[in-house]
Order: C-alpha cells, then sequence, then structure tokens
C-alpha cells in the first residue's frame, strides 16, 4: 500500500477550516440568541403618519339666539255686535235713572241690581240710609221716572214699601207700562198714599239688559 506525506494532510486540513469560516449563513438558518423564544423578540411597531391621525373639528361658541319682539296686534274697536246690546264691552254701567214730580226738584235714583252689556251685578234692597229722598208737595198726582240723555226702555214696573222695612217683605204693585219693541222716554204713575216708602222702579232696556231704580219717597 502507498501512504501520503505527512505534509499533504496537514495541507488537506488547512482548507478544510478556512472554508467553514467564510461560509455566508443562510437566511433560513439564522437561529435566535441562546436562552430566547422567536416570541420573544421585539417587533417594531410603524409609527402612525400624520395623514391618518383625525384631523381635530374645531370648536365653535353658540352665541345666544335672540327671539325678535313681536308688538300685539291692535285691538279692534268694538262694533255694534262687538257691545252686547245696550251699553257693551266699554260703557258696562246702565245710564242713570231720575225721579221727578210737579213743584219738587228731581234726585238721581239709586242703582240696584241689573245686567247691562255684559256685566250683571247684584244689589241688596236699598236701605233709608243710602237711598237719595224725594219729598213730595202736598197734591202732586204723579211721578216721573226716565234715563239719562235718549237710552230708552221697553218696559217697566213699580214696587213700594214701607221705608221701616228694609227687606221688602210687604211690598206691593204700584204700576206698570209697555211691552216688547216698545222705546219708552219716560214713565208716568200715580204716588202711593201719605207716609214714608221706598219706591223701586224695574225697567228692561230696549235695546237688551234690565236694572232696578230706587228713591225713598215722602208723601204728606
Amino acid at each position: 500500500m502507498r501512504r501520503h506525506p505527512g505534509w499533504l494532510i496537514a495541507l488537506a486540513m488547512l482548507a478544510a477550516g478556512c472554508t467553514s469560516r467564510t461560509a455566508a449563513p443562510s437566511s433560513g438558518s439564522l437561529a435566535p440568541p441562546p436562552g430566547r423564544s422567536p416570541a420573544s423578540i421585539p417587533v417594531a411597531t410603524p409609527a402612525a403618519s400624520p395623514a391618518s391621525l383625525p384631523t381635530p373639528v374645531p370648536t365653535i361658541a353658540a352665541s345666544p339666539t335672540t327671539t325678535p319682539r313681536t308688538s300685539p296686534p291692535p285691538r279692534p274697536s268694538p262694533s255694534a255686535s262687538d257691545r252686547g246690546g245696550h251699553g257693551g264691552a266699554v260703557d258696562s254701567r246702565p245710564p242713570d235713572g231720575y225721579f221727578s214730580a210737579a213743584g219738587a226738584d228731581g234726585v238721581v235714583a239709586y242703582l240696584g241690581s241689573y245686567c247691562y252689556g255684559y256685566v250683571c251685578a247684584d244689589s241688596p234692597l236699598p236701605t233709608t240710609r243710602v237711598t237719595p229722598r224725594l219729598k213730595l208737595p202736598a197734591g202732586t198726582d204723579h211721578l216721573v221716572f226716565r234715563l239719562k240723555g235718549s237710552h230708552a226702555f221697553s218696559s217697566w214696573s213699580v214696587a213700594v214699601w214701607a221705608a221701616r222695612d228694609e227687606r221688602g217683605r210687604r211690598r206691593e204693585r204700584l204700576a206698570s207700562g209697555g211691552g216688547d219693541g216698545d222705546a219708552i222716554q219716560e214713565a208716568s204713575f200715580q204716588p202711593p198714599g201719605s207716609g214714608d216708602w221706598i219706591l223701586d222702579v224695574f225697567v228692561r232696556y230696549a235695546e237688551g239688559g234690565d236694572a232696578s231704580y230706587s228713591v225713598r219717597l215722602i208723601v204728606p
């Protein structure tokens, strides 16, 4: 058998060692450092680009809303239908009533209960302290009642009771007149006999409504 020289064996071993040190490791055979598993390798998170960030919406301060002030509609003037008959919405108090007799000064009557226009009012029977006083001359044979101005009434009735009977428990019918459709300017009637009386006239106005008028009557 043929033997190789020893220097050839040494030269072959040296060449093999250089080849193993200069060979580049392949990417597929890269092994992680000892003691660290692949899951523990930190992965770099890419930073969000400015385009991907939400755009802030500017905040606008709300200005107070002002409601324009509107003027109330003008109120119409009352017409004949708005007045609700005689008197109406504006003039809600009945006209004054007057008692008079020949030879005596006339007096303004005491206004009792009434319904006039849109207003109704109840009043107690008048007493001698509040009722205007009319003293008749001796021999007076009639009294006259009328309303102020040109106001008219369609019907009327007269009751009388003793002045000391302040509740009018013993009143008597003295006279009456008129009817539907009439327009009376004054009522004339005979006075009661001698005495101190409360005399009450109840009228219905020609244009609607009614009222009572009273006077304290002294008959000699």
